[in-house]
């Protein structure tokens, strides 16, 4: 997991439409608060609009092509937008049968809380939104989302992920509970992305070797390899995040080799 950083501008629709509709959901909790905490009344959140097409574009965009959790490439799959925030209800615990209601309503259309995400992630994540103390929560637009302090990283905040979740090798590791909670939340631990990550570091291991055996820094093979142990740190990158951790293994040398170590 990587830091996101998202255009500035906000798309134009989203800026126009999803005013009028924020705008309209406060309104409405407004006009019957209670019915909306019980859940009796539902806020009709409108996909077409957060989820549009020119949305999933632009955030794909920003991301790499990446998913904003777990930094799977996302080239064979179709991703979703991501409320950072859960729009519809929110829940404390995995076990829970149902979402406390009303959710972040008043975020549904709100740029800062939208990401690209891969299907597995947005499927675990789901609706789970713990806080480290639980009085902050914001439980409509009344309230100062400032005050909470989640648990689950937020990919574009100020608190930069690479602090809290590191690398041994192929496998993911909290550095502090933010961390923890972000990875048992969003599950990125799970199997099929270890087994990515091993894949990169096996062809990573195979261009170290082709660094470490040859001597000439202007044979093609070796400038072939200096390169693509450049590359697959950059934020471009599927795993980057991986590659700048167990590259740290090799910095010195690497960087005697005309290769810097993020």
């Amino acid at each position: 997991m990587i830091r996101v950083i998202k255009p500035t501008t906000i798309p134009r629709h989203l800026a126009q439409v999803g005013q009028q509709e924020k705008l309209l959901n406060q309104n409405s909790y407004d006009a019957d608060a209670q019915a909306y905490l019980t859940g009796k009344i539902v806020f009709l959140i409108k996909k077409a609009l957060y989820g549009s097409p020119t949305i999933k574009k632009v955030l794909r965009k920003a991301q790499h092509g990446k998913c904003c959790y777990c930094e799977k490439e996302q080239i064979d799959e179709a991703g979703a937008v991501e409320h950072y925030r859960p729009k519809g209800g929110y829940k404390l615990l995995r076990t829970e049968r149902s979402s406390t209601k009303p959710g972040y309503y008043w975020l549904a259309y709100e740029w800062s809380n939208l990401y690209f995400i891969c299907c597995r992630c947005n499927t675990v994540k789901s609706s789970l939104f713990p806080l480290v103390d639980e009085t902050t929560r914001a439980k409509s637009h009344h309230n100062n989302i400032a005050a909470e302090a989640p648990y689950i990283l937020d990919p574009g905040g100020t608190m930069d992920p690479r602090v809290h979740i590191r690398f041994d090798k192929n496998l993911i590791q909290g550095v502090t509970e933010f961390g923890k909670k972000t990875i048992e939340i969003c599950k990125l631990n799970r199997p099929e992305l270890n087994d990515k990550r091993q894949e990169l570091l096996n062809i990573i291991d195979i261009h170290l070797g082709e660094i470490y055996v040859n001597d000439n820094p202007t044979d093609a093979k070796f400038l072939r390899s200096q390169r693509f142990l450049i590359q697959c740190q950059q934020p471009t990158a599927p795993f980057s995040a991986v590659a700048i951790d167990y590259l740290r293994n090799f910095s010195d040398y690497l960087l005697q080799r005309g290769i810097p170590v993020s």
